[in-house]
């Protein structure tokens, strides 16, 4: 009693909606969706498990490094 369970994924996904929405740079309806991934990690597997979830392939994955 007294303890309310937060899904930190939807908070997350509804502070970006409200803040797109505020900043007026949402997608239009209908319009063609494209993503770009960037991963410092094995692109391959990134790809096989990105898919999986987003339940397409994916392409446009980029390699970058995180040393300056």
């Amino acid at each position: 009693p007294g303890v309310q369970l937060i899904d930190s994924a939807e908070e997350t996904a509804g502070a970006v909606a409200s803040l797109l929405t505020e900043r007026k740079i949402t997608q239009p309806a209908g319009a063609a969706v494209t993503h770009r991934f960037a991963v410092s990690d094995d692109p391959t597997r990134f790809r096989s498990v990105g898919s999986r979830f987003l339940g397409e392939r994916l392409e446009d994955v980029e390699v970058v490094s995180l040393e300056s």
